[in-house]
């Protein structure tokens, strides 16, 4: 996997990009939940370059937040990855997160 560095939000930029451009991207994502094992609510989001021609030869990534995290601390990185042209897909872990 090729990133180019000089694509990432740096820390100069990011006040002014999480304000603007990174919370206009992340309302534009699809937002959902699903029932686990014993009912328990597992939340997860996605945001895809091309919903009409989506297929397995499409770059993508899958981003599992850590423990006690939840997947909105990975709003700066998914605009970013999604700005190289990947589709992003977030999903919080088992009773961890949202």
């Amino acid at each position: 996997m090729t990133i180019a560095d000089d694509s990432f939000t740096t820390e100069e930029q990011l006040t002014s990009h999480l304000s603007d451009n990174i919370n206009t991207f992340w309302q534009q994502g699809k937002f959902s939940t699903f029932a686990g094992v014993g009912d328990i609510r597992i939340n997860y989001a996605f945001f895809t370059q091309n919903e009409t021609s989506f297929s397995i030869d499409n770059k993508c990534l899958v981003v599992a937040s850590g423990r006690s995290e939840s997947y909105l601390k990975y709003k700066e990185l998914s605009f970013d990855l999604f700005n190289q042209g990947y589709s992003i897909f977030l999903m919080d872990h088992r009773g961890q997160g949202l």
